[in-house]
């Protein structure tokens, strides 16, 4: 029976250092347990702060992707206006341009039209001068065919009465 008792006793104490183990095995596993949810809570945690910093960041891009876009509109608005505007500003400054040319035909003409005029008074008074000589030149030529058809007439007649009076050269 002591053989007994000793094995009862020192099964006994393999019961309490099994027990003890236990004890302590499940503290170690709660333990593990709380470290493993603590792990898997500050994973999560983690996940989501990850999870939320790219979608913070994706809008971010996306409103510098939808600003850039309104600024690369903006701007092609901007050059379509100053095209616009300085396609405008050339066309007045060819009106005006050809206004001034025309402006400036005409004063060229209310210019030149009085010293046309002017040359026109003085060629119509040359014509009239012209005419006047040629009329007194065509009177001289006339008056001295005259005298010249008279002289003829006396040299004839002083001519046959010079014959007739029996002189000969």
């Amino acid at each position: 029976m002591k053989e007994m008792q000793k094995k009862y006793e020192k099964l006994e104490k393999n019961k309490k250092k099994l027990k003890q183990q236990v004890v302590h095995l499940r503290s170690h596993l709660e333990l593990s347990m709380v470290e493993y949810s603590k792990i898997e809570q500050y994973k999560w945690e983690l996940e989501e702060r990850i999870r939320l910093d790219i979608t913070e960041k994706l809008k971010e891009a996306s409103l510098f992707l939808q600003t850039e876009v309104a600024s690369q509109e903006r701007l092609g608005q901007l050059r379509e206006t100053n095209n616009a505007s300085i396609r405008s500003q050339m066309e007045l400054r060819i009106k005006e341009l050809e206004f001034e040319l025309s402006r400036m035909k005409s004063s060229r003409e209310d210019f030149n039209k009085p010293e046309l005029e002017k040359y026109k008074q003085l060629y119509v008074e040359e014509l009239k001068v012209r005419t006047s000589l040629t009329n007194e030149l065509n009177k001289e030529q006339a008056s001295e065919l005259k005298q010249g058809e008279r002289q003829e007439e006396v040299e004839g007649k002083a001519g046959a009465r010079f014959q007739d009076s029996g002189v000969m050269t």
